[in-house]
């Protein structure tokens, strides 16, 4: 399999867990960055779980650790990845997922 159609899967893996995808929503509405303990508050799961989840989205390129004091607060990398991803998401919020046409 080349590595272009890895890459583009890779991608589609992240966003296709729940998690992940809420936490990017939040990371993106944010315009900015948000701590672990923000980012369990909003997304309503343990800063466990969310950790865990970052651990993923940080291995996969889309999200970079920045310490702020004894917090570690997480942000979007700038690359072409996230974009890909931007788009995905600003895609999928515009389409009526459930018409039934």
């Amino acid at each position: 399999m080349s590595e272009i159609i890895l890459k583009k899967t890779s991608i589609l893996k992240i966003l296709g867990d729940p998690s992940r995808y809420k936490i990017l929503e939040l990371l993106i509405n944010s315009n900015g960055k948000l701590c672990v303990g923000d980012i369990a508050e909003q997304s309503k799961n343990s800063p466990s779980a969310v950790s865990h989840q970052l651990a993923k989205l940080e291995s996969a390129g889309l999200i970079k650790p920045s310490r702020n004091g004894q917090q570690i607060c997480y942000l979007l990398e700038d690359n072409e990845q996230v974009d890909i991803v931007l788009k995905i998401m600003k895609t999928l919020s515009t389409k009526n997922l459930y018409s039934s046409s």
